[in-house]
């Protein structure tokens, strides 16, 4: 129950009017940790595939690089004990995503992620739409997903709804684009007085995103590079994602 500890020193520090400055450093400290945590070997919001599905029985193997584009407001006091706000931009690398795929039936492939060895992420993709042939052709597939994270007692868990659309510009060169509705939450895993496990619901959110990427292929490999840009419930910027991912088809 480490974090349970650290939370309720945080709830301590926050709800403490004689502790007011000090809490209010140690709440940006908590919210960036939890900040860190989604960013760092969680959820990366890539995509890495077109819109098209794996034939049946065929395998797919990938690795996803990048990392996080972001600005964010600087708080700090002056020598006169005035509050100071400053824009600030950075950026922060995500721990690399290994990526399976599966071909189960025509217009139909399942996916997973692993990030980073602590969390997991499966989808299924279902193409609606083929206009075309395996040279020249125009996609469309919807995508629904689930995924979550444990780090101790800590959960963070997400869902999305996406939909990809691509245009195979030829055998070896296709463009893509990737448009998800997310939805996020944390929970802290907590022990009852009974002695059973209950979690306590810490924060949750929207967050809508959407790629745009290359795909070339070879025989049996393949290369993505792409950008995402992520957007908060009032459709405002929250950070960017250049991304690369590669792999091989079995």
């Amino acid at each position: 129950m480490i974090l349970k500890k650290y939370l309720n020193i945080f709830l301590f520090f926050t709800s403490n009017k004689k502790l007011f400055f000090l809490g209010y450093f140690m709440k940006k400290l908590f919210l960036g940790l939890i900040l860190t945590l989604m960013m760092s070997g969680c959820f990366s919001f890539s995509a890495h595939q077109t819109a098209e599905t794996l034939p049946e029985d065929t395998v797919e193997w990938g690795e996803g690089i990048g990392y996080y584009m972001f600005d964010y407001k600087d708080y700090d006091y002056d020598d006169e004990g005035n509050e100071t706000v400053s824009d600030e931009k950075a950026s922060l690398p995500y721990f690399p995503e290994t990526i399976f795929r599966f071909g189960l039936a025509e217009n139909m492939d399942a996916g997973i992620k692993i990030y980073g060895g602590i969390g997991i992420e499966g989808d299924m993709k279902f193409r609606i739409l083929s206009i075309g042939d395996e040279t020249s052709n125009f996609s469309v597939a919807l995508q629904p997903s689930v995924g979550g994270i444990t780090i101790g007692e800590l959960t963070i868990y997400k869902f999305s709804a996406g939909m990809i659309v691509s245009k195979r510009v030829n055998k070896r060169f296709a463009l893509y684009g990737n448009f998800k509705y997310n939805y996020w939450g944390i929970t802290l895993e907590d022990e009852s007085e009974d002695g059973e496990d209950e979690f306590d619901f810490l924060e949750n959110g929207n967050l809508y995103s959407a790629t745009a990427g290359l795909s070339i292929e070879g025989k049996k490999f393949w290369l993505r590079p792409e950008l995402t840009v992520t957007l908060n419930k009032d459709f405002e910027k929250l950070f960017l994602l250049p991304a690369l991912g590669f792999g091989l088809r079995f």
